[in-house]
């Protein structure tokens, strides 16, 4: 009983320190910013790796991602 009630204690600890730490670490880098581009044909977001290309017939003009 008395174990079962430390480790909810420590799982609850370590939860708050988790959502502390993400509520108040310091933001990441910013994502370099693109060149110059008139105009773009195609624009692929990639959600799950966080990342935008945005190319110009085929070749990509400007890559950007979120850490």
């Amino acid at each position: 009983m008395k174990r079962g009630l430390l480790l909810l204690a420590l799982a609850f600890l370590a939860g708050a320190a988790w959502l502390a730490w993400q509520h108040l670490a310091p933001p990441g880098d910013a994502p370099p910013l693109a060149g110059p581009a008139d105009r773009v044909d195609h624009i692929l977001i990639e959600k799950t790796v966080r990342r935008l290309t945005a190319s110009k017939d085929g070749v990509p003009v400007m890559v950007a991602w979120s850490p």
